[in-house]
């Protein structure tokens, strides 16, 4: 079996209908796979987890700054 390597990959094989929209463990859980015209997991993906790559990425480029700077001074 080939692995998945985007969202779509993962999407593709997997529908569902939500049957106990806002369960007890929803907040714990992201699913993976396409509910309806819903997709939890794009949406962490989009909404959560790309925000926080870029904050990190930020900094590590301004710590890659400082240290240059230190390096040639």
């Amino acid at each position: 079996m080939a692995k998945a390597k985007t969202n779509s990959d993962i999407n593709d094989k997997y529908h569902y209908k939500d049957e106990n929209p806002g369960g007890k463990r929803d907040a714990k859980l992201v699913s993976c796979a396409q509910c309806d015209d819903y997709n939890e997991l794009s949406y962490i993906c989009n909404e959560k987890l790309k925000p926080l790559i870029e904050r990190i990425r930020s900094r590590m480029r301004m710590q890659f700054r400082r240290w240059t700077r230190l390096v040639r001074s």
